[in-house]
């Protein structure tokens, strides 16, 4: 009988550790803010939640790259979000109401008519729908947060929106954009030179006798592939086109002839059918995009200063990094 005590003790024992390992790897405590404590699994939930909103605006290459930097922060960053979330909390917002605007923005994104097609694309990204519509509500308490706490004290004045305005004059100048006729002869075409010397003799001539005609000329002769009147070269913005066929071009009056011009495809003739200068942007039609730039990059500071104090006036320690 004693040995049957010593036996069952020894398994509760053995239990208890495999339950408390277990409980280590799967709710192992990286941080404590104030009173809360930030666990694997919470991490996990917000790397998610992260993970899903950035998807809303980034793809691809941009995206992994994005997600990998976030990552690096990631337990700073959901610190940052619990003090803030305190602080919300504090205030009584009420932002549910907001909720389904949030939702049916994200469902219209992603072509969704559904809330069901929704729950499944989250549950494809391992993303439970209700931990996901609690990350969304606590991105809206800290955005009206910050919004009514640093937002609403930023001012901008006129002497900055100017000054940057001057600042970024290319930023605000819309390029020279034209467009070209042509006649193109192809070089895969022309394996004998003097077949080429010939060609582009007739082509010459032609023209020199009625340069009026061109596009009929052009017609008649140009090799250009992808069109169906085989002349009609396209709409470029200053650097969009090679570098021989735009200098020529920028150099041209509306309707002007060039020389020949070779390329590494063939030998052009262009025509200019348009022209319209670069051209200043008038301040007005960027003013608001001005000032919510400086506002943005204003903002950014006064949240750091702002979650800085947080910090400071807070207990907060770090058990281990997230990797």
């Amino acid at each position: 009988m004693k040995s049957l005590k010593i036996i069952l003790i020894i398994t509760l024992i053995t239990i208890l550790l495999n339950s408390l390992i277990f409980s280590e790897v799967i709710e192992k405590i990286y941080a404590v803010v104030n009173d809360e404590i930030i666990t694997y699994t919470e991490l996990k939930k917000f790397e998610r939640g992260i993970t899903a909103n950035l998807r809303e605006e980034y793809q691809g290459e941009e995206l992994d790259k994005i997600i990998r930097e976030r990552k690096k922060e990631l337990l700073d960053s959901l610190i940052d979000r619990k003090l803030l979330l305190s602080k919300a909390k504090e205030k009584n917002y009420n932002v549910e109401q907001y909720l389904e605007a949030v939702t049916k923005e994200i469902m219209k994104k992603n072509n969704f008519t559904t809330k069901e097609q929704l729950k499944r694309a989250l549950a494809s990204s391992g993303i439970d729908y209700e931990d996901w519509k609690k990350f969304q509500l606590d991105e809206l308490l800290t955005q009206t947060l910050i919004s009514n706490e640093i937002g609403s004290r930023i001012l901008v004045g006129n002497s900055e929106i100017m000054e940057l305005y001057r600042k970024n004059i290319e930023q605000h100048t819309r390029p020279a954009e034209f467009s070209l006729n042509c006649i193109f002869l192809d070089k895969v075409n022309y394996f004998i030179e003097s077949a080429l010397i010939e060609k582009k003799d007739e082509i010459s001539t032609k023209l020199k006798d009625d340069k009026s005609n061109f596009k009929e000329i052009a017609k008649q002769y140009s090799e250009l592939p992808g069109t169906d009147d085989k002349i009609f070269l396209g709409n470029f913005k200053k650097g969009e086109l090679n570098a021989k066929l735009e200098e020529a071009a920028l150099k041209m009056k509306k309707g002007g002839i060039s020389t020949w011009i070779e390329t590494g495809t063939g030998w052009y003739i262009i025509q200019l059918e348009n022209l319209t200068e670069s051209r200043l942007i008038p301040l007005k039609d960027v003013r608001e995009e001005i000032e919510r730039n400086i506002k943005n990059d204003k903002m950014q500071v006064k949240i750091k200063e702002y979650v800085a104090k947080l910090r400071k006036d807070s207990h907060i320690k770090i058990y281990h990094d997230y990797k």
